[in-house]
């Protein structure tokens, strides 16, 4: 198991997001990590940008209102 979603992006083949001890979300990376998904199920601002050498999602945090 691992918590770290772009290490987990960039090295499983498959992916299941779990939400107040539900599964939300099983696939692909590319299927689960979107910025949809990670802001409906823990309220994270975030984009979501292919890696540049693997092509496999990695997640960037966003900073919503000022510093």
């Amino acid at each position: 198991m691992l918590h770290d979603l772009n290490l987990a992006a960039l090295y499983c083949d498959r992916l299941v997001l779990m939400a107040g001890g539900r599964v939300v979300a099983d696939g692909a990376p590319t299927e689960v990590l979107t910025a949809e998904a990670l802001a409906t199920h823990y309220g994270a601002a975030v984009d979501v940008v292919a890696h540049p050498t693997h092509g496999a999602p990695q997640i960037l945090a966003r900073r919503e209102g000022p510093r």
